[in-house]
């Protein structure tokens, strides 16, 4: 039987997908591919906060965490922040900057620890934890939206037209 959130996986990982095998070949898109990747990974995420927020109680409870139900719309937001801005080191990879791309990621890393441990030792509480990581995912898509910004311009937009053979790359 197909796993829960199996179809918004593999339509986040299509699009991406479609932005790696597209982008490069057609320079003057890229920022329209990233876009239509963008939304759908923000697509994903939201049935994954959704999913997440009516399954609640129920996650909780197989993890024998009752704590843990008060923090599922928290994580579902970090994973939608954090799927989305991928994008930014897809293109950069699949723009040949791969050094670039590493180092945000490596950045971003650090950051992420960070704002995952200080929460936890300076509040001791699950919930900051998942609160502090969502901060930093949110400020990395802010980060990530403004530097696609100031690289593509007006050419960062969703075009559905291109987003339609993406789309079929997520189904393959």
């Amino acid at each position: 039987p197909p796993r829960p959130g199996g179809v918004a996986r593999r339509g986040a990982a299509g699009a991406a997908g479609g932005l790696g095998a597209f982008g490069p070949r057609n320079e003057g898109r890229t920022g329209r591919y990233g876009c239509n990747a963008l939304s759908m990974r923000g697509g994903a995420g939201i049935a994954c906060i959704i999913g997440l927020g009516l399954a609640r109680t129920q996650i909780a409870t197989r993890l024998s965490n009752p704590e843990l139900a008060d923090s599922m719309v928290l994580l579902g937001l970090f994973l939608t922040f954090m799927l989305m801005s991928t994008v930014l080191e897809i293109i950069m990879v699949s723009r040949m900057r791969h050094f670039v791309a590493a180092f945000t990621y490596a950045v971003s890393a650090i950051g992420r620890t960070l704002l995952f441990v200080i929460p936890a030792l300076m509040f001791g509480s699950l919930r900051a934890v998942f609160i502090g990581g969502t901060l930093f995912a949110g400020v990395r898509l802010r980060l990530m939206l403004a530097s696609l910004w100031r690289e593509f311009g007006r050419e960062f937009t969703v075009d559905r037209a291109l987003g339609r053979p993406q789309l079929a790359t997520a189904r393959q």
